[in-house]
Parts: structure tokens; C-alpha cells; sequence
């Protein structure tokens, strides 16, 4: 089943952000495929996202973070044991084909999980496609 995985800040995504991945997925799915949406159910972007991707018909699949108070959702199709975050985001990439990212800021942060998931992906050869920010 093709996959897709997804990070991003917990600040929650922008409403350019928003609209792009809205209109990925919307794409994603011009077809008869089930497509698998993979995201860490944190607070901010996982939440916004998994609400988008349940919209456009993907099955959620939620990967909990071990630190309760940055758990935003804790439903979907599928809802794995609770990690640590790094951990957990490794888990994310390794199940998917492509991975989503949606920052916080449009420079590369060195304390940042979403941007660290994203050096992660880049490293193990998987496909990313960031979603900027707006600029004004």
C-alpha cells in the first residue's frame, strides 16, 4: 500500500502550508489506491494534517510520542505504541515512500524534531517535499 509519512512543528502549520498539503493529497488520490498517512499525533501540524489526510480519504496512522503532554490525536485507522520522539520519527520514515514537511521556519533549525525527521529521511534516501512558509 503506497505510504506517506509527515512532520512538523508543533506551533501548528500556516494557512499556505495548510492549503498546499490539502492540495497534495487531494492529488494523491485521483486514483484507486488507498493511500497510508503516517504522522506523530502531536500537537499542531500532526493534528492539522491527520484531519487533512483523513478528509482526502487516506488511513490514518497515528505514531504516539511517549511524552503525553505533546499528544494531539490518538485516533486513527491504525495507532501504534507510544515512543520516544526520535525514535518515533525514525519509525515514521522507515513506513513511508515519501515524507511531508511542514516547519516552523524556512531555514534548516539544528534543535528542531521536524527538521531533524527531515535529515533523517535525506540520509535513508527517502523522497521529501517541505512545505514553506508563506513569505509576506
Amino acid at each position: 500500500m503506497p505510504s506517506i509519512g509527515f512532520t512538523g512543528t508543533r506551533n501548528g502549520m500556516d494557512d499556505h502550508q495548510k492549503e498546499v498539503l490539502t492540495r497534495l493529497l487531494d492529488d494523491f488520490m485521483d486514483g484507486d489506491s488507498v493511500w497510508e498517512f503516517h504522522h506523530g499525533g502531536c500537537i499542531g501540524a500532526d493534528l492539522e494534517a491527520h484531519h487533512i489526510a483523513d478528509a482526502a480519504g487516506f488511513q490514518t496512522h497515528v505514531h504516539l510520542c511517549d511524552i503525553k503532554s505533546m499528544q494531539g490525536i490518538k485516533e486513527g485507522d491504525r495507532v501504534y505504541q507510544e515512543k520516544p520522539p526520535l525514535e518515533r520519527n525514525q519509525i515514521i520514515v522507515k513506513s513511508c515512500e515519501m515524507l511531508i514537511v511542514a516547519p516552523r521556519t524556512n531555514t534548516e533549525e539544528i534543535r528542531s524534531g521536524t527538521w531533524a525527521t527531515y535529515r533523517y529521511a535525506v540520509r535513508e534516501g527517502i523522497p521529501t517535499l517541505v512545505l514553506w512558509k508563506k513569505r509576506l
